[in-house]
């Protein structure tokens, strides 16, 4: 495709008739022109563009782009719930489940025989740690030397528990670091093991999470903290937890990819690129 067809196209989508005399003008000169002012739309500020609100900071708009995307992204988006969809998703997974068991909607983890006290141990200190893979056999990793989850010697050193669990070839391990060191810290003061979390704050679902959020610089939000709950019900570490409506559904990149591929959630249009949404207006939406 040619750039004149490119543009031709475009123009045809939005309804927009180009002038007679477009098509006599260098092809280069046309690129020009619009690369111009798309760059200068999309990505460049300007004195004065004006303040918005990002994670508690104030932040200048990006661009002009920005401040429209900010004021419209759910308009233009137009997300919504395909309710014949959704039911026809349901009935193929209980289909699934009638066929196969419930064992294809639990947990994959391998914990080779521990008991509860180290499986609780090993999530702990793993479920808070943000990665793209989890450490390969992470729960092995703890039949081969159990010293390496004691608190008190992450607590010490939690650069050398990061390498353990080969961690430390991702990114940002200034933060991997304070997350370990913070989470042993969170046992140490309370003279416990990750299990007796959950007996200490009265088995209530709830106010686990909100203990594991609120501790500072420890790695858990809401989501991880969610998940690490759902992961000690799961693997039979607390069995009589109360509350647990209080515990969401993790919504991550996944889930949101299983819900556009199911067609359960449609759009008006594709997402854009995690790049132009800066900001994650699309994906705090969506």
């Amino acid at each position: 495709m040619t750039f004149k067809e490119f543009l031709s196209g475009l123009n045809q989508r939005m309804g927009v008739p180009l002038p007679e005399y477009w098509e006599t003008m260098p092809e280069l000169q046309l690129a020009q022109r619009f690369l111009e002012g798309l760059n200068e739309y999309f990505f460049q500020a300007y004195d004065g563009i004006g303040t918005t609100e990002f994670q508690g900071e104030e932040l200048l708009y990006f661009s002009e782009f920005h401040k429209f995307w900010e004021a419209h992204h759910a308009e233009i988006l137009n997300a919504r719930i395909d309710r014949e969809q959704a039911e026809l998703t349901a009935h193929a997974l209980a289909r699934a489940v009638e066929e196969y068991g419930t064992d294809i909607l639990g947990l994959t983890h391998e914990t080779h025989g521990l008991s509860k006290r180290p499986v609780a141990q090993v999530r702990f200190f793993t479920a808070n740690q943000d990665f793209r893979e989890p450490p390969v056999d992470q729960f092995e990793r703890y039949l081969e030397d159990p010293t390496r989850f004691d608190p008190r010697e992450i607590a010490q050193a939690p650069e050398e528990f990061l390498r353990f669990m080969g961690m430390t070839r991702l990114s940002q391990n200034d933060k991997r670091a304070d997350f370990a060191r913070n989470a042993a810290q969170f046992l140490i003061d309370r003279q416990i093991s990750a299990s007796d979390i959950g007996p200490l704050f009265g088995k209530d679902a709830a106010a686990i999470r909100d203990a594991l959020v609120q501790s500072p610089n420890m790695g858990y939000g809401p989501k991880k903290a969610n998940m690490f709950i759902r992961d000690m019900v799961e693997l039979g570490v607390w069995t009589d937890l109360h509350g647990l409506e209080a515990i969401d559904v993790a919504t991550d990149v996944n889930v949101m990819k299983l819900a556009l591929r199911t067609r359960i959630l449609r759009t008006e249009m594709p997402l854009l690129s995690s790049f132009l949404d800066i900001f994650c207006h699309q994906y705090g939406h969506i």
